[in-house]
């Protein structure tokens, strides 16, 4: 358990260095929430609960980056 969540917030911090660096490189990060909306879409199924998975939810990280997105000024 202990290493699942360790997990989660490591992908969380790739989301927002991924978003950083669209940005250095002239792209729009809000690209990024489409992506993840396309993720959410295919992970339309039964998904074991958030505690118990290596990554945070699609919505999760679409809430995550939107706040940063907001945060940054973006």
């Amino acid at each position: 358990m202990m290493q699942l969540r360790y997990s989660r917030q490591d992908e969380s911090e790739a989301d927002r260095y991924g978003v950083d660096a669209m940005a250095e490189a002239g792209y729009d990060p809000h690209a990024m929430l489409e992506v993840l909306e396309i993720l959410k879409q295919a992970s339309n199924g039964p998904r074991p609960p958030e505690i118990l998975s290596s990554h945070p939810l699609p919505e999760t990280r679409i809430a995550e980056l939107e706040a940063y997105l907001k945060g940054k000024g973006k």
